[in-house]
């Protein structure tokens, strides 16, 4: 990994052309990108030396969760900062099973208003209840969460598999986590030993308009302490260096880039859910990948009302191997009203 850039020059509020730029691009909703640089452990504070004229759109995030595979539960536990506007986004969901709304999860508390923090995230209690601590930068980070009826609460330990893998731009890190812990989950316990891939960004537009792009993928997955993968991108019927925009290999030790892709999202007769996946993978040192998934649980949710994300706790098979992870489908609204909504009575 070499350094990122200054942060000087990552503060310079977004301009209307920018925007539109960002808007229009068709081909996904980031640039592709190659590489990765070396993430700070600062940033896993808040990046508050942000102009007081900066983009009210300008936003930060952080991502993380657990899943329990022999069971089929996923939870999510996401931050979306507005450091403009001094408020924020976010909470946490459990799902186990194929839900069709949001409320069907089986415990939801996302929040589209909360205040800015009065301090910093390495030890952040949120009013829905979640705590995160960061133990250690960049490797050891502590969550509990306790439900007000005390059916449903949760004490994990995620610790760091891999070193953060950041984007070229200096605003993003992505990075696979082994978690061990306990849910009580409605009354039920169970035994967190697994693994996550945790996402944070920072000082990055996100405009909430829909964007014309076709349905893309976040996606990982994590085999064991050797093996991990992570691919931004959207569908394509052949191998090609511009399908995924960024992504990474973690095998044997060696965060490796990615050259190709080619990616098919299998879905329910509707056309909307996904329910597999295919993902053959070239790594920047030719080794190839041919990745399966099989959705176990999923659950619809719109992280902004313009926008839906079918979060997808998938099922992996690589050589033999079985892994775990997620695969967030995205879609904007122009792609599902092509679908035929037929009118009932």
């Amino acid at each position: 990994m070499r350094e990122r850039p200054a942060f000087t020059s990552l503060v310079t509020p977004i301009t209307s052309t920018e925007e539109s730029q960002m808007t229009s691009q068709r081909d996904a909703l980031y640039p592709t990108e190659e590489g990765f640089v070396q993430p700070f452990p600062a940033d896993e504070l808040l990046h508050n030396d942000v102009p007081p004229d900066a983009d009210f759109t300008l936003s930060e995030t952080s991502y993380f969760g657990f899943n329990i595979p022999e069971a089929g539960i996923d939870c999510e536990i996401y931050a979306w900062f507005h450091p403009t506007l001094r408020v924020v986004s976010g909470g946490l969901m459990i799902f186990q099973g194929y839900k069709t709304v949001a409320g069907q999860a089986d415990f939801l508390d996302y929040r589209n208003t909360m205040p800015y923090p009065d301090g910093d995230i390495d030890d952040v209690h949120y009013p829905t209840g979640v705590r995160i601590r960061v133990v250690e930068p960049l490797e050891h980070i502590e969550i509990q969460f306790e439900s007000p009826d005390g059916q449903t609460k949760l004490d994990v330990t995620c610790r760091a598999i891999m070193p953060a893998a950041g984007r070229t731009d200096g605003r993003h890190f992505v990075q696979a986590m082994k978690c061990n812990g306990e849910l009580l989950l409605r009354g039920e316990r169970h035994v967190i030993d697994s693994y996550f891939t945790r996402d944070r960004s920072y000082l990055l537009p996100r405009a909430e308009v829909e964007h014309p792009v076709e349905p893309f993928s976040w996606a990982a997955g994590v085999f064991g302490d050797d093996l991990a993968f992570h691919v931004v991108g959207g569908d394509s019927e052949e191998m090609s260096p511009k399908a995924a925009h960024w992504g990474y290999i973690w095998r044997d030790g060696e965060l490796r880039g990615l050259s190709q892709m080619r990616k098919k999202t299998l879905r329910e007769a509707d056309g909307i859910w996904p329910t597999s996946v295919e993902i053959d993978l070239v790594d920047s040192r030719g080794d190839t990948y041919e990745i399966r998934g099989t959705g176990r649980s999923l659950l619809p949710f719109p992280f902004w009302p313009n926008m839906i994300t079918n979060l997808m706790f998938t099922r992996w098979e690589l050589n033999g191997r079985v892994g775990h992870g997620d695969y967030q489908d995205i879609h904007f609204g122009h792609t599902l009203r092509e679908i035929p909504s037929p009118v009932r009575g």
